[in-house]
């Protein structure tokens, strides 16, 4: 009986020791991304109009981006982008910007998509330029037309096209 509690003892130990273990590897995981977000967040409230965040998401176009919407003194709505190295920001007011809901609306008429995912971000000089367009603020969309996966991005304030969607598989084309 005795070595049965000892081994009860033994063997519960080592799964504690292993849930602390995972614990504190999944810790170190995302407190470092928790770190990066938190730098941006600060930055973006020294460095633009907003002075409390509302929200946050990432845009991982062209390059990845915090972005942050918040409000500035006045109550007026912004939507603050933080990217590069050393880091920038770029701030636009909110006014005049399409909702997402109604970006994921068209997206699903225009082109057929199941279950599309945006994103909101800004576009440097240099992918301006790449892609033909003098949009600063965009959505990128992505979603599902039958098996083929689909990227487009729109211009943020007009809900104008601004390249013909991309399919990531280089064998297939997009069917409107």
């Amino acid at each position: 009986m005795k070595q049965w509690i000892i081994w009860l003892i033994v063997v519960a130990f080592i799964v504690v020791m292993g849930a602390f273990a995972l614990f504190f590897a999944l810790w170190n995981n995302f407190s470092s991304e928790w770190t990066i977000e938190q730098h941006a967040a600060q930055y973006a409230l020294n460095h633009s109009p907003i002075n409390h965040i509302d929200g946050h998401s990432v845009f991982t176009g062209p390059g990845v981006e915090e972005v942050f919407d918040g409000v500035d003194t006045f109550g007026a709505k912004w939507v603050v982008f933080v990217y590069g190295n050393p880091l920038t920001t770029h701030a636009v007011s909110a006014k005049g910007l399409i909702s997402k809901s109604q970006m994921q609306k068209m997206a699903v008429q225009q082109f057929h998509l199941k279950s599309p995912q945006l994103s909101l971000g800004y576009l440097p000089a240099s992918e301006r330029s790449v892609l033909k367009t003098n949009a600063r603020v965009v959505w990128e969309v992505y979603g599902q037309q039958g098996a083929m996966s689909l990227y487009a991005y729109f211009d943020a304030y007009t809900g104008k096209l601004i390249d013909q969607p991309f399919s990531l598989n280089p064998h297939q084309s997009p069917v409107f």
